[in-house]
């Protein structure tokens, strides 16, 4: 009876405004196919960060600063740029404008969240919403699971593939929350680092081979690589003195070395084609040198295509790109140029060094940060708010929870 009154009685987190986080965390977590209008949700992000500015006058010149920086970036996008993504029906400059301010929006807000939660908010409130965290993201992972099932390429299409018709909108599942995955796996292993105890080794040891097997059945290879390779690097940050880094290289050199090993083993007892094409390319690559394969030939000569879009016209961009850069880091400067880029990556690393300033394990972070960069090379990540929502407000979260002593976010000199 006391934790339950404890959680109402909070003045510095009032239920109204933990009522308002919950929202939104279910608004990052559930996907964007459920019929409801995301307008709403960015006025209401929008009013909640000139309430934090109230609350707190040190993130009031950064809260300006971010919002004012996501709209200038819209509005680049609105007129350095055509767009063939929104129908050409009435309102045509303002769903553009608005399309883009919320992407952007988006990809710093949950930095907010994840502060206000941990610095005002009791155990109590941080237990529920750990639970409702948990609870969202079973039930997406589960819904995925059974379409999947139905179809095995439903999870590379934006709507559960067209093959499934009406059954589609029976389920949750979707494209972009896979991408979350992969930042929750190497949280796992972070948390397997940080408490050894034998439950939780083997409680997170089972999560992250589920978590495998999910990108496996929804046929994410880049996804599985990249997990990987955020496993490797939060080994890296947490090997201390000479011989740790030493053991860690010794690691990294027997990984690589046996790596064209796991990459045939995987061809011969992974049933998914997709998956095996793409393997098969990355063996023959590591093996022979080779990159004709189609899907990692086709992915490098767009990456060239986007570079050389972006060296054509550097400073205000290209009006429209006859093809998917598939990569934010390369198709934001070759859509708006420099003038678009620079406020973009500002945004991006300033997120970085403010969730650095109030976590409690800088290594952890970063590497999160690193896996988001290796993301953003190879796929679209301001169009994914569930993969800012995992870096910026559940790894400071899961790293509150083994913070020896509360600290607050403050505004680097």
């Amino acid at each position: 009876m006391y934790r339950i009154l404890n959680f109402f009685r909070n003045k510095r987190l009032p239920f109204w405004e933990f009522a308002v986080m919950a929202v939104f965390v279910c608004c990052f977590l559930l996907p964007n196919h459920f019929g409801v209008s995301i307008v709403p949700f960015v006025g209401l992000a929008v009013l909640y960060c000139f309430w934090i500015c109230r609350q707190d006058r040190k993130l009031k010149y950064t809260i300006h600063l971010f919002l004012a920086l996501s709209f200038l970036i819209a509005f680049l996008y609105l007129f350095l740029t055509d767009t063939q993504s929104i129908s050409t029906s009435s309102n045509l400059e303002i769903k553009r404008i608005v399309s883009k301010f919320q992407q952007y929006v988006w990809m710093f807000f949950p930095l907010l969240l994840g502060h206000e939660l941990i610095r005002r908010g009791n155990s109590e409130q941080k237990f529920i919403m750990g639970l409702l965290m948990a609870g969202l993201i079973v039930w997406v992972v589960y819904q995925t699971l059974i379409a999947i099932a139905i179809n095995p390429n439903a999870a590379r299409s934006f709507h559960l593939g067209e093959e499934m018709g009406e059954e589609a909108s029976m389920f949750v599942g979707n494209y972009y929350f896979i991408y979350l995955i992969p930042f929750l796996i190497a949280l796992a292993f972070a948390v397997i680092i940080k408490d050894r105890r034998i439950l939780t080794v083997v409680i997170c040891t089972a999560l992250i081979l589920f978590l495998f097997e999910f990108l496996l059945e929804a046929q994410f290879t880049l996804s599985i690589l990249i997990s990987f390779l955020g496993i490797l690097l939060m080994l890296g940050f947490k090997m201390k003195g000479g011989i740790g880094k030493i053991a860690y290289a010794v690691i990294v050199f027997i990984f690589l070395l046996l790596l064209p090993t796991f990459l045939s083993f995987g061809i011969e007892h992974i049933h998914s084609d997709q998956i095996v094409v793409r393997l098969k390319e990355v063996y023959s690559y590591l093996v022979d040198g080779n990159v004709g394969g189609y899907n990692l030939s086709g992915r490098l000569n767009l990456y060239k295509k986007t570079i050389n879009a972006f060296a054509y016209s550097p400073i205000w961009g290209n009006r429209r790109l006859p093809f998917d850069g598939h990569a934010t880091l390369l198709t934001i400067p070759a859509d708006v140029g420099l003038l678009g880029a620079i406020p973009f990556y500002f945004l991006l690393f300033r997120s970085r060094r403010l969730a650095a300033g109030y976590v409690s394990d800088k290594g952890v972070m970063n590497v999160v940060f690193i896996m988001l960069l290796m993301m953003g090379l190879t796929n679209p990540i301001h169009g994914s708010s569930q993969i800012s929502f995992g870096v910026w407000f559940i790894t400071p979260f899961v790293l509150d929870y083994f913070k020896e002593k509360n600290t607050v976010l403050n505004e680097p000199e």
